[in-house]
């Protein structure tokens, strides 16, 4: 059965094109492990894939040696290997059928449409198979996916040593089954007998309408090819992909000694990259295990580690996790207490919420820290909001510190819109890794502003569940600060008065009296804290001058709609308030208009507001002298 198939080597054309190390390195320096990625990248994939209505998608790895009949089908199957000694694909096979314990890891979904369409990407339309196996760095097609068949699948053929997979799909075409297996090499380039190769390699049929050029084996041949090479079984209906990765790159599972003799992992090394592979698929992938009201898991995710089976936990079971479960179910429910929304323009950004719980409340469930030690992802203390898009795959964590004064720990989902210019702004803000959001030039102004306001969110809860109070910028909605505005606009932030920015240029000091004229600073940020179930953001000003005893100082808190311009409530209706004031570092009863002392050395001032919304607020300030006698 073998015999049919076939190698196609791609040459360089004349006119020049992307190489195999092209691909491989547009990945880009993702924060994290190479294992890391190819879970995350291939359960995306599996997951924009799961478009059939009413199927629970099945989510699976396997890593297992091969029998010594599979081995001989993998001779066979590769037995037209690249030319030229510098081949780095042709190393990479000659080490597999030479290292005497070759490991296969196959990565499988079920109840997903498969890899259907063209199965050349020369046509108008191109469908999955062709954007999977022929192109490179093509844009989604499905609607709140999780990413592309582009960039990200470079990590999948980064875990394989010879830079190899071999893909197994049963697809609907035409309103048939069809079952394909072809195999695809991204090594690196490399030049043979004066020509020039990209790199990359097709195991497959031959076409009858294109000179070398392979086709999938298809149907009775695929299925037969795919039984022989250890695929899982793929029976009738059961659509859906599997990848075969040859000799996977565990450096980062295998990290500790125990191979038995022959060099085959040992029990204890087998059971460490079962729970490496199990953490691992538990901290990135747990949304996808979080019941909803139905009680259905959006995913079914297994595990088979040589035999062994590591299916992950349900997350509402680990104690570590259960908060997260707890977040992302209130925040699928979308209330509006939990909204996050930029100012201007008004949008909604997103829902947040977050969990706490006491210290020792629960007791870490130590599985993975027992084996894997500090190495382990899942940290026993939490403190971490989980970043995610409709998809809910996590994109990362903005990590805090559990509060050690007030003796609590947090976790919290913020999950962005489903609105689809909002959603697409958070998809075109991650790199090709799908690990971060970082607003770039792809993005609108609006889409900056909305994805900058989440984020500044985020950030803000973050601090305020730490505990730190030490002065934080006021963060605005629109991802400014009062600081950084009022640097760089002056007036227009803090607004107009006695000697404030904005106000007419005049001499501090008046002629011939050797007095300064009385003036108020510029109000700065002095923190936000958590203040009976109230966020308060304090400014600190001065009264600065000694032409008058005293003052009368007027303030009035203000929302800042943008760098221009200023409103007097938030986007939900309410306006800040002015709950405190000091002067000299004694509080005074709250006035309309304050009367402050002068000083030559300066007065202090501090006030005190509640923020409606977390948007950002400013003071508008005047002040005007006072004669001793009008002050009673």
């Amino acid at each position: 059965m073998t015999d049919v198939i076939c190698l196609q080597s791609e040459p360089n054309p004349p006119s020049g094109t992307i190489t195999a190390e092209g691909l491989l390195n547009t990945m880009g320096r993702p924060r994290l492990s190479s294992t890391e990625m190819l879970l995350r990248e291939s359960l995306q994939n599996s997951w924009d894939a799961a478009r059939i209505p009413g199927v629970q998608p099945h989510y699976m790895v396997r890593l297992f040696s091969p029998s010594p009949d599979q081995l001989e089908a993998y001779a066979s199957f590769f037995r037209d290997r690249p030319e030229g000694e510098r081949c780095p694909v042709r190393n990479g096979l000659e080490h597999f059928f030479s290292s005497g314990t070759p490991v296969l890891m196959e990565i499988s979904d079920f109840g997903t449409v498969g890899l259907g369409g063209p199965t050349r990407a020369d046509g108008a339309d191109a469908g999955d198979f062709a954007n999977f196996l022929r192109n490179i760095g093509r844009p989604r097609d499905t609607d709140l996916g999780g990413g592309t068949y582009g960039f990200g699948k470079s990590s999948l053929y980064l875990m394989s040593d010879p830079q190899v997979l071999i893909v197994d799909t049963l697809t609907d075409v035409g309103g048939s089954e069809q079952r394909r297996l072809i195999a695809h090499a991204a090594g690196a380039s490399y030049s043979h007998r004066g020509r020039q190769f990209t790199g990359r390699h097709w195991w497959g049929v031959p076409s009858d309408e294109l000179d070398d050029f392979v086709e999938p084996a298809l149907d009775s041949t695929a299925a037969e090819l795919a039984h022989r090479l250890g695929f899982s079984s793929r029976e009738p209906g059961m659509s859906g992909t599997s990848l075969m990765l040859l000799n996977p790159r565990l450096d980062d599972l295998a990290d500790a000694p125990g191979s038995e003799p022959g060099g085959f992992p040992s029990i204890a090394l087998r059971r460490r990259i079962g729970l490496r592979l199990q953490e691992m698929l538990l901290w990135w992938c747990w949304p996808k295990l979080v019941r909803d009201e139905h009680g259905m898991t959006p995913m079914r995710i297994s595990l088979d580690c040589f035999g062994e089976d590591f299916s992950p936990p349900d997350p509402e079971s680990v104690p570590q996790l259960c908060g997260f479960a707890e977040s992302l179910r209130r925040s699928r429910e979308k209330r509006e207490e939990d909204a996050v929304r930029s100012l201007r323009p008004a949008r909604l950004a997103g829902h947040l919420f977050i969990t706490r719980r006491r210290f020792g409340a629960l007791f870490p469930d130590p599985r993975w820290r027992r084996v894997l030690g500090d190495s382990t992802l899942i940290p026993e203390r939490l403190a971490h909001i989980a970043l995610l898009r409709p998809a809910e795959l996590v994109v990362r964590y903005e990590v805090g510190t559990a509060n050690e004064a007030e003796e609590f720990e947090w976790t919290g989902v913020f999950r962005c819109s489903e609105e689809q210019e909002i959603e697409e702004a958070f998809a075109l803000s991650e790199p090709p890794a799908h690990d971060d959001w970082e607003p770039s030039q792809r993005l609108t102004r609006t889409q900056k502003v909305i994805v900058n306001a989440a984020l500044k969110r985020v950030k803000l809860e973050r601090l305020r569940l730490s505990g730190r109070n030490r002065p934080e910028p006021v963060l605005s909605t629109e991802g400014e600060s009062v600081a950084p505005l009022s640097r760089r606009i002056g007036a227009s932030l803090i607004g107009s008065g006695c000697g404030a920015p904005g106000g007419e240029p005049r001499e501090p000091r008046l002629t011939n009296t050797g007095r300064r004229r009385l003036r108020l600073s510029r109000p700065s940020p002095g923190g936000t804290r958590l203040e009976d179930g109230r966020v308060i953001t304090s400014f600190d000003l001065k009264l600065q001058g000694d032409s008058a005893p005293l003052a009368r100082v007027s303030i009035r808190p203000t929302v800042q709609a943008d760098v221009s311009r200023t409103e007097m409530a938030a986007p939900n209706g309410l306006k800040p308030v002015i709950v405190a004031v000091m002067i000299e570092g004694s509080s005074v009863p709250l006035t309309d208009q304050l009367v402050v002392p002068s000083s030559a050395s300066g007065t202090p001032i501090r006030v005190d507001v509640s923020m409606p919304d977390y948007v950002a607020i400013g003071l508008e300030t005047s002040c005007e002298e006072l004669a001793q006698e009008v002050t009673s």
